[in-house]
């Protein structure tokens, strides 16, 4: 179907003209001479097909995402399918378990910079998870992650302060034992006779004065 708008129903001499047939007539001959319907992508198509790095499998490291549905585009003749750009949006890779049919991410088909159609892409199988590499990516995401930073260094702060506090406690404690010992030698001087200011430490006798 077309539709033709402000097209003339008068010849320049004021005759009666039928000028929305004859451009009818032009447009179809243009479409139909110089484009044609061409299937641009098809479904399930592996070739088509973009390869997706998979995490957390040990079966497989990556899948390949097919075309969801059958893409035909009307182009022109001059262009090949081969013409047509194919521009990937996917993520850079999928942690498993994944299904067979499962959308990951789609495919812009382009002429230029114009986009004809974007079409999803699909896993082309099923992909099983493995139980030891997904313990092992939660136990990384832990240390990983920024709460594990913030509890790692508190727990460093107090470390470091709980030693600070026992070296004091030590200092103190060895400081009483001295004082304790010097007053136990003290009073056992006086009771001995000597005088404690003559007591002298290093040969436990009074200096000859």
């Amino acid at each position: 179907m077309t539709i033709l708008l402000c097209a003339p129903n008068k010849s320049e001499s004021g005759e009666k003209t039928y000028s929305t047939y004859r451009d009818t007539i032009n447009l179809y001959e243009w479409a139909f001479n110089d484009f044609s319907l061409k299937t641009v992508l098809q479904k399930g198509e592996t070739s088509a097909g973009v390869e997706l790095k998979v995490r957390l499998s040990t079966a497989y490291d990556y899948v390949i995402a097919v075309p969801e549905k059958t893409v035909e585009e009307l182009i022109p003749k001059t262009l090949s399918v081969d013409d047509i750009k194919r521009v990937p949006k996917m993520p850079k890779s999928i942690d498993a378990p994944i299904k067979k049919g499962e959308v990951l991410g789609s495919i812009d088909l382009m002429i230029g910079d114009k986009v004809l159609t974007t079409v999803n892409v699909v896993s082309n199988r099923d992909i099983e998870r493995s139980t030891i590499l997904y313990i092992f990516d939660i136990i990384r995401k832990i240390f990983t992650s920024t709460i594990f930073k913030i509890m790692l260094i508190i727990a460093l702060i107090f470390v470091i302060f709980y030693v600070l506090y026992l070296r004091d406690k030590n200092k103190k404690k060895n400081d009483k034992k001295k004082a304790h010992i010097n007053a136990v030698r003290k009073s056992k001087m006086k009771k001995d006779g000597y005088k404690v200011e003559y007591y002298n430490p290093k040969n436990n006798k009074p200096d000859d004065k």
